[in-house]
């Protein structure tokens, strides 16, 4: 498992648990709390909701994590923090990364303006999939 920074959090069985789930290969990878949950639960340990949500906010809050909303309602959580794109597909869930190198966005300074945009760029480009 990678090395963490500090948490400001308990490391607990729990919180450990969902360390091995999250960070286990292959990587990167992308859960919904929801799916963490369920994964704990198979593997016999008893998670709430509540920890699971603290535990990957904080993680994204340190910058170990990646948080992707797909649509009102359904977020993920990458393994992989760095910048790159997703294509979401609504129908199966599935969210999948893609190499920087493969969509090419030009937006002109004026839309940059407009948008209240500061350096450095930042965006998130996910397509979805009917």
């Amino acid at each position: 498992m990678m090395a963490l920074p500090p948490l400001g959090m308990r490391l607990t069985r729990q919180r450990k648990k969902l360390l091995e789930i999250l960070f286990a290969p292959p990587q990167p990878q992308h859960f919904s709390a929801e799916q963490l949950y369920v994964l704990c639960q198979n593997q016999g340990e008893s998670v709430a909701l509540g920890t699971i949500y603290n535990t990957l906010n904080k993680l994204t809050q340190k910058g170990v994590l990646k948080q992707v909303v797909v649509q009102a309602g359904r977020t993920y959580f990458d393994t992989n923090p760095k910048i790159h794109y997703h294509i979401y597909h609504k129908r199966t869930g599935h969210l999948v990364d893609v190499a920087q190198n493969v969509f090419s966005l030009q937006i002109n300074q004026e839309d940059l303006t407009r948008l209240n945009l500061k350096k450095p760029y930042q965006m998130d480009i996910i397509v979805r999939v009917p």
